[in-house]
């Protein structure tokens, strides 16, 4: 009894529920909580028989999990169950039997598991999670022990690698994958988080790879801890940025490069520029700077397509890297126009010999398909510090020099000289004022005749446009057109020349019906036409007075427009019976193929051909060709700039058909002319 006592108060103590009975489910002991678990009272349990007692314990409860394990201690086997109750909670059941000599019993205890478990499948469950987060994540992620050797990384990092699968890296560190000297880098990164214990957070790794490939990862490392608190490695996760490094690239390469020629661009030249000239010279070392234009690049664009002058761009810029040092610097900063910087230029001379050699090499044929393209540059040069010690007046002086170059008569190369400012400064003001003489009809007109070589007699006019500048004085047609082109302002005044020649020439027109009124239109007006700014044949019939015999002159440059916007002009001409004239014939492209392909109805032989006449020879054979030329296919000739009486026999004997210049008549305006011409009549 004194057992059962000191049994009942030992099991009491315990935190779980405890029956013990015999072999047969008879009740022999049992304890309070024992009791509380199952609702039941100590009556119940002592009349109880093995069969109710079965029914009273764990009524309606769920077996979910079983087991068993070696008892050290009594022998035999503990077998453990876990079972839900029907109230939800959970517990973890022992059973044990125990025989000894004198007696055999079962001890049976319950143990409320329900907090533990809820926690472990806690744990179970942040665990597959952060597994199911580890495995599918893009990123990779790796654990590496105190040698930088793997022991476990993700399937990430596994596909990165090549690998079949994670576990086939465990064992290799970096040196396996990458560079040697990548992977000595990296070894000497971690070695230093590992024994500092300091993280390393968002570091940028260029990685090169052992193939000679490169990718680039953004980084973190933090030292990895064992359960005593020793650093035992480290835990790193990795981000691949490589496309965006890409990116990056394309972007800056974009911002900095040209597109077509990979030559630096603009913004990239000037800022290099400006970092050498105002920031880094302080010995004021002499930097030659280069500017080269394409001659006539528009019209190649123009006439042969912007494929085409992709084409020419290309090897032009090939052509300057042949012609020039890996030290030099080259760039085109837009349309046709490059730029070339000599950082140790020694002296003007050899300015001169580098601008001779490139446009040398300008100058061999490129074969572009099956045919071959000739063509030419021009050249400003301007000098640090001769010229200037600043970078954007550097900039401006080449390009004053540049413009010379190309006024000059292209295909060379001209230095910048202070008087070229000063002529940058006029075309300014130039350009200001035309603009507003155009729009406020400060310009005029001036006719002078044309007439016919044998008899003198007046055959018609040519439109002259003159400009008296309000503070400059009378500007030269030769000054003012070439603005006029250079600054997009001709197609407006050539708009205004038709429309006022249009009406001045009524009273004309009514005096002398057969008078033919020449008018010139710039190749850039007839360029606008075929890019829809302006309709010179709406234009003409819109304001054209409906007895004027209107003729046409054209450059020889103008042949080489568009074939649609020529073909539109000369069929508008046929059927409104105005002819066409090639205006200065020789001194352009020459481009003879066109008057066969077009129905031109006259020649104009410039005067550089005239002013010879009759002692030079050779002036004399060109302007005996071109008339034989011409009359051959049913084209008649004016001679320009015909201005002493030797000059217009000649002409007279050669064939010529009409005559223009001083000898005969000089430009005047509209009511001098009409006077004039009424004086011939009346003499007739």
């Amino acid at each position: 009894m004194a057992a059962a006592i000191d049994s009942k108060s030992l099991i009491e103590t315990s935190t779980n529920a405890i029956l013990i009975t015999d072999f047969k489910d008879n009740p022999l002991l049992w304890n309070a909580l024992f009791l509380e678990y199952w609702d039941l009272s100590d009556l119940e349990l002592t009349a109880a028989t093995p069969h109710s007692a079965r029914e009273l314990v764990e009524p309606c409860c769920n077996l979910y999990r079983s087991a068993a394990e070696s008892d050290a201690i009594f022998g035999g086997e503990i077998s453990f169950e876990y079972i839900e109750s029907p109230n939800g909670k959970k517990l973890q059941r022992y059973t044990q039997e125990i025989e000894t000599n004198n007696s055999a019993y079962r001890i049976i205890r319950w143990t409320d598991v329900t907090r533990p478990l809820a926690l472990s499948d806690k744990l179970l469950e942040e665990h597959n999670l952060l597994q199911t987060l580890v495995n599918n994540v893009p990123d990779q992620i790796y654990f590496k022990d105190l040698n930088s050797r793997f022991i476990r990384i993700n399937p990430a990092l596994a596909e990165r690698y090549g690998l079949e699968k994670p576990s086939d890296a465990i064992g290799k560190s970096d040196a396996d994958f990458y560079s040697k000297d990548h992977a000595e880098k990296t070894r000497s990164e971690e070695v230093h988080i590992m024994a500092s214990g300091e993280p390393s957070y968002d570091k940028l790794h260029h990685e090169i790879w052992s193939d000679g490939n490169d990718s680039w990862n953004l980084s973190t490392k933090v030292p990895l801890y064992s359960s005593a608190g020793d650093v035992i490695g480290l835990v790193g996760i990795s981000h691949d940025i490589t496309r965006l490094k890409e990116r990056e690239n394309l972007i800056w390469k974009q911002a900095n490069y040209d597109n077509l020629t990979n030559l630096a661009n603009r913004h990239n030249f000037i800022t290099k520029l400006r970092l050498q000239v105002d920031q880094g010279n302080p010995r004021k070392d002499r930097i030659s700077l280069l500017a080269l234009d394409i001659d006539h690049f528009k019209e190649i664009n123009d006439n042969l397509g912007h494929h085409t002058g992709d084409q020419v761009l290309v090897e032009v810029a090939n052509r300057l890297k042949s012609a020039l040092r890996s030290s030099d610097q080259i760039a085109r900063l837009g349309s046709d126009e490059f730029v070339v910087l000599i950082n140790d230029s020694t002296s003007i001379e050899d300015n001169a010999v580098l601008a001779s050699k490139i446009l040398e090499s300008l100058l061999k044929p490129i074969l572009i398909g099956d045919k071959a393209l000739t063509i030419s540059g021009s050249i400003g040069i301007a000098c640090y510090p001769d010229d200037s010690d600043n970078a954007d007046d550097l900039l401006r002086y080449v390009e004053h020099a540049l413009y010379q170059a190309k006024h000059l008569g292209r295909n060379n190369y001209v230095f910048y000289t202070p008087d070229l400012a000063e002529d940058a400064q006029r075309r300014l003001i130039l350009v200001t004022s035309l603009r507003k003489a155009i729009q406020e009809n400060q310009l005029s007109l001036v006719y002078q005749p044309i007439v016919a070589s044998h008899t003198s007699e007046l055959q018609g006019v040519e439109v002259l446009t003159r400009w008296h500048h309000p503070s400059l004085g009378v500007i030269s047609p030769d000054e003012f057109i070439s603005v006029a082109e250079t600054s997009g302002l001709i197609s407006q005044l050539d708009h205004w020349v038709l429309n006022n020649a249009f009406n001045e020439c009524s009273e004309l027109i009514e005096l002398a019906p057969d008078c033919s009124i020449s008018i010139n239109l710039s190749p850039a007006t007839l360029r606008a036409d075929s890019q829809g700014t302006i309709d010179i044949p709406s234009l003409i019939e819109k304001l054209k007075p409906h007895k004027m015999k209107l003729r046409i002159e054209l450059t020889e440059s103008s042949l080489l427009i568009s074939s649609d916007t020529l073909n539109k002009l000369l069929n508008f001409a046929k059927r409104n019976q105005i002819k066409l004239s090639i205006d200065d014939f020789g001194t352009g492209y020459s481009a003879l193929s066109y008057l066969l392909k077009y129905q031109i109805n006259s020649l104009k032989i410039d005067k550089v051909f005239v002013d010879g006449l009759p002692n030079d020879n050779r002036n004399l054979s060109i302007c005996k060709a071109i008339i034989q030329m011409a009359h051959s296919l049913n084209i008649d000739v004016v001679a320009e700039g015909v201005e002493s009486e030797a000059q217009s026999r000649t002409l007279n004997e050669l064939g010529c058909n009409y005559q223009q210049g001083y000898l005969h008549h000089k430009p005047m305006p509209i009511k001098e002319l009409i006077k004039t011409y009424s004086a011939q009549i009346e003499m007739v």
